[in-house]
């Protein structure tokens, strides 16, 4: 399976962080931003450099090293209200989340029931409602999880929503809570090189018992979600869409919906765009994941570009765009290894994308910016040498960034780090 496409993990999570930490507002004209011009120019972001993180002037503290935090791959943390829970991913069948009061220490939960054809929970939702945990997909059929509490799981029934269909590989890409239950985004494929996208996928529910697929419906085919956010003017979902060149190339464009209630989709492919010097073969565009603070939107998305017959991107470009209710911005992060999906997070010091080895520059693969018009370098600091940042939550209290080993001397070992609010 394409890994740019229906990825899973680590975007959704932290959408899911990003709208639980901020539940802030979109630009008052977000249906007005669909006629973004079609080739703004791409700013550059300054040269990597330390940078406080996502509080400002702030001290992080690396927690202490423990059993729980070996042999396991941290991929996403949330705040439930009362602990920190953390998601797994080495160990997929499993069902594998770790749980902590303070950030520091941590233990490992009972592991979620799981069966033959069900893959663990990579995706965590918290709200007053209590937690959804949601995986599967990947050839079975979907799984949700369900604790009030964050600590007793129960596995929802199967059902209908859950089922793959027309053969695709089918997965959930994003939850969050919506007025009055829940709403999950993601998208099919069928298992190809090339775009192979069939549909989005829109799930619902009032309690995170019972799920309703959403109608398939124009704006859904061949396409994908792959991040969702609560705005005042409604929902807004980003991913990417099937769509010819100038030459006829068919090629994957950005593709951002927006719906008043959850339900009833409307799709963009003009926002956000930029100029790029023109591949030989095709260029696709995908967004990866969106937040808002304030009245400020951000996007984080990447650029693939191919050379004729070849199957593999010869380069890829990590990029995000910020929007106040009107033109798009396209700000360039730097090349980006994809070797994992890129996300975006709202934090109390403004917005943190998160992404594997983004750049060679920056090798824990976490960038910061007070306003996404331009992005530093946050995981230079030696502090975090050796490992990669997934996910980042925050309580009234403190602010908890987790991470997994990324070097020979780090591997099969997760670090969390934790900043205490004064």
């Amino acid at each position: 399976m394409n890994r740019h496409w229906i990825t899973g993990a680590i975007v959704g999570l932290a959408v899911v962080v990003a709208t639980a930490a901020c539940a802030a507002g979109a630009p008052s004209g977000l249906h007005a931003t669909a006629s973004a011009p079609s080739s703004p120019a791409l700013t550059a972001s300054p040269a990597p450099s330390e940078m406080p993180g996502p509080s400002e002037g702030a001290s992080w503290v690396r927690s202490p090293d423990q059993s729980s935090l070996l042999d396991v791959s941290l991929r996403g943390v949330t705040f439930t209200g009362t602990r920190f829970l953390a998601v797994t991913s080495n160990e997929p069948a499993t069902g594998l989340l770790l749980e902590s009061t303070d950030g520091r220490s941590w233990d490992r939960m009972t592991p979620l029931e799981t069966d033959g054809w069900t893959i663990g929970p990579a995706l965590l939702a918290t709200d007053r409602q209590g937690v959804i945990a949601i995986g599967g997909g990947n050839g079975g059929p979907i799984a949700v999880w369900r604790a009030e509490d964050g600590r007793s799981w129960a596995r929802v029934a199967d059902q209908d929503a859950f089922q793959m269909r027309d053969r695709a590989f089918e997965g959930i890409e994003a939850v969050i809570p919506m007025e009055g239950g829940w709403l999950a985004v993601g998208g099919g494929q069928y298992n190809d090189t090339g775009p192979a996208l069939v549909r989005a996928i829109v799930l619902t529910s009032p309690d995170g018992l019972y799920w309703t697929r959403e109608a398939d419906r124009a704006a859904f085919t061949h396409a994908v979600m792959k991040g969702i956010v609560r705005t005042t003017a409604g929902y807004a979902a980003v991913g990417a869409v099937i769509g010819s060149s100038a030459a006829g190339v068919s090629e994957l464009h950005a593709a951002l919906w927006t719906s008043l209630d959850g339900l009833d989709w409307s799709l963009s492919t003009t926002p956000p765009a930029f100029d790029l010097p023109t591949s030989t073969g095709r260029t696709d565009v995908i967004l990866d994941g969106i937040t808002v603070i304030g009245d400020r939107m951000v996007v984080v998305g990447h650029v693939d570009r191919y050379d004729v017959g070849e199957s593999s991107p010869r380069e890829s470009m990590a990029i995000t765009w910020w929007s106040d209710g009107g033109t798009w911005t396209p700000v360039q992060i730097g090349p980006y290894n994809d070797v994992g999906p890129l996300s975006i997070i709202a934090t109390p010091g403004g917005f943190l994308v998160l992404g594997a080895a983004i750049d060679a520059r920056c090798a824990g693969g976490a960038w910061a910016s007070p306003d996404g018009t331009s992005w530093r370098c946050f995981a230079s600091e030696t502090l975090f040498d050796g490992f990669e940042i997934t996910g980042f939550a925050a309580s009234p209290d403190r602010e908890v960034l987790v991470g997994t080993g990324n070097t020979p001397g780090t591997d099969g070992v997760s670090a969390t780090w934790t900043l205490a609010r004064h």
